[in-house]
């Protein structure tokens, strides 16, 4: 019997931020493989009608609409994912004390809830952009962080804190140093990827902008894949403490070549002329990064990891899906 109950609570997840982008992903992955899934989320920016649709499918999908600091359900489970984020670049430099308060000082609401729930693997969505820019060069782990945005510190003052609290407290925590995700669905949050967001202004004949006048390089990682690692971070026997992993394709691609991609995948899917699609390139803005692209070796090794989407097969299958 208590065999049985522990299986049980490996087999069960917590995740913050569950109604935006990535949230709503990882949550329906894990419910596919059977997860037992509580979400929280306070709609600062998530979907309301996607969060429904998820309650509607799986049974064993638990929402509680909440702000961490008002959050008094009692909740045991051995795994959390922590997504919930003020995760805007520009929001984050217009008003950087609603960013510091969402993203440093609810952390500190979060490892409360996770030490409560009496968790053992702490999953935190971390940003690539803690980098900064690095030129050329494949950016591993050991790279030196040079945050160019509030966003960026804040992430980076995170990590440290979690770093303190797996000192403390008998918990694996996994940082994800995530890359450029894209893919999934249509548009499920306030900030989707930039797969969505151009599809959906190439169809409405909309601006398009492309900073550092299309040159900029990223690493493109699906959300697939990101659902995939994060998977087998969970069901990983692999014993550490606390860890940093870069999350990426390991591969870079030009921004206007991405658009291009986009381009031809949909005049293939709708087997019709678009309108001339209204591409504006724009300078970098200060806070964001030229250059940034991911060594990805330290999570393949660790979790014997391969990620299976390549950029077009990811196009491919964002428009094969898309609701035209």
């Amino acid at each position: 019997m208590a065999n049985n109950y522990k299986t049980e609570l490996n087999k069960t997840c917590i995740i913050t931020g569950v109604a935006g982008y990535v949230g709503l992903n990882i949550a329906e992955f894990l419910l596919q493989k059977n997860y037992k899934v509580y979400g929280i989320d306070n709609f600062y920016s998530g979907s309301r009608s996607a969060v429904k649709k998820l309650q509607k499918k799986y049974r064993k999908f638990y929402f509680y609409q909440s702000k961490f600091e008002t959050f008094k359900k009692k909740i045991i489970s051995h795994n959390f994912i922590h997504l919930a984020a003020q995760s805007s670049v520009p929001k984050s430099t217009l008003n950087p004390s609603e960013t510091i308060k969402m993203n440093v000082i609810n952390l500190h609401c979060a490892t409360n809830l996770a030490y409560n729930s009496k968790v053992k693997n702490f999953i935190f969505a971390s940003s690539s952009a803690v980098y900064g820019d690095h030129g050329k060069k494949k950016i591993n782990e050991k790279f030196k962080t040079l945050p160019k945005s509030v966003y960026a510190k804040s992430k980076l003052f995170n990590e440290l804190e979690l770093n303190l609290f797996s000192n403390q407290k008998k918990i694996k925590i996994s940082i994800l140093r995530l890359f450029n995700i894209y893919g999934g669905q249509k548009k499920i949050s306030e900030y989707p990827s930039v797969l969505n967001i151009w599809t959906n202004n190439i169809l409405a004949n909309k601006k398009i902008l492309l900073h550092d006048y299309g040159k900029a390089v990223r690493d493109f990682i699906h959300i697939y894949d990101v659902c995939d690692l994060i998977f087998k971070i969970i069901i990983s026997k692999r014993k550490y403490s606390f860890e940093i992993f870069n999350v990426g394709n390991g591969k870079g691609v030009i921004l206007f070549d991405f658009l291009k991609i986009i381009l031809k995948t949909i005049k293939l899917k709708i087997k019709k002329k678009l309108s001339p699609s209204k591409i504006r390139k724009i300078r970098i803005p200060p806070d964001s990064i030229r250059i940034s692209v991911c060594d990805n070796r330290k999570i393949r090794n660790f979790f014997n990891y391969r990620p299976k989407y390549s950029i077009i097969r990811g196009i491919n299958q964002f428009i094969s899906n898309y609701n035209y």
